[in-house]
């Protein structure tokens, strides 16, 4: 009886005196292996969140599969039409560009063959071999023409800096020659609406008696 007095004296004089009593090892090691507990709890939570969440990763990346597999495919096959198809073009292109060529060359194999024959004509007549190198001159220049070929530039016309090259200036009296083409040594050349050839030509120009 006497020590129960003892023990609860010496509280009530912590309690005034306003210093904790100290706890006891007994207390402090049981609330260590409380929080250890509670951290291996959380930490085997986490772990086992962490193992569902990669589980349904899975499942749902093996649901995905078959569709991955068939854009694979699809592109696959994109890629096989777009090889033939360029394949194809590009013969296309090749027969097209051979065709022009043969187009355009052939009147020139035309005109050798005849002027071939021209020249192994034996004749004294200088006007009929003129006649007929003009003969042939003319069928070149049909021949051309029916390619997209035409010419601009004839005594008359209106001096063109932008398709014509002057290589001769000409003092003329007449005013209608001033700044005219006064002889033509080469036509403009087109091809279309696109220069392919500039004229070579002789420019008049009035000059004040």
């Amino acid at each position: 009886m006497d020590n129960l007095t003892e023990k609860e004296d010496d509280r009530n004089e912590d309690i005034r005196s306003g210093e904790p009593r100290e706890e006891s090892s007994e207390t402090l090691e049981g609330s260590e292996d409380a929080s250890a507990e509670t951290q291996f709890q959380h930490e085997t939570t986490d772990f086992d969140l962490k193992l569902a969440t990669e589980k349904a990763l899975e499942e749902q990346a093996s649901l995905y599969e078959p569709k991955i597999e068939e854009l694979r495919r699809f592109v696959k096959k994109m890629e096989e039409d777009r090889r033939e198809i360029e394949g194809r073009l590009s013969r296309e292109m090749d027969q097209k560009i051979f065709a022009k060529v043969a187009s355009v060359l052939s009147p020139f194999l035309q005109l050798i063959a005849q002027l071939d024959r021209v020249a192994s004509v034996d004749s004294e007549n200088l006007e009929d071999l003129q006649a007929g190198i003009r003969l042939l001159q003319k069928k070149l220049v049909a021949d051309l023409q029916s390619a997209g070929l035409s010419e601009r530039g004839k005594p008359g016309d209106e001096f063109d800096p932008t398709i014509h090259e002057a290589v001769q200036v000409k003092t003329i009296e007449q005013d209608e020659l001033d700044g005219k083409l006064v002889d033509v040594f080469q036509p403009a050349y087109f091809l279309g609406e696109k220069l392919l050839l500039a004229g070579k030509v002789v420019v008049g120009k009035r000059v004040e008696s």
